[in-house]
């Protein structure tokens, strides 16, 4: 038997408002699959350069229905300035790279 749970969800700018969080050293995401959502609710913080670091998860598979595309995801930190750090933790499948995490800093912080 299902049972459907409502829940009440906001944004990463609509909790940082709400919680007087000005600022955010690692935003961290592994949310199969809806990471892109999750960081464009975080638009305004990404647009004032309130965010340093960001780790997600990138899915390569075809493992859950409607992903946007990895280069998607990429896109839209790279579009804030984003640079990529590196490439963590790689899972395969069949012999292919099924999902991976990765680590990207927004310009005007260095890593050291």
């Amino acid at each position: 038997m299902k049972q459907r749970i409502d829940i009440q969800l906001d944004t990463i700018d609509e909790y940082c408002g709400l919680a007087g969080i000005d600022h955010i050293d690692v935003l961290k995401s592994d949310t199969q699959g809806f990471d892109l959502d999750v960081l464009r609710g975080a638009n305004t913080m990404f647009e004032r350069k309130r965010v340093r670091l960001v780790y997600i998860e990138v899915i390569f598979s075809s493992m859950y229905q409607g992903l946007p595309r990895v280069d998607e995801t990429l896109k839209f930190l790279f579009g804030h300035g984003f640079r990529l750090v590196s490439f963590y933790d790689m899972h395969y499948q069949n012999d292919l790279l099924g999902w991976t995490d990765v680590l990207l800093v927004e310009p005007a912080y260095s890593v050291k």
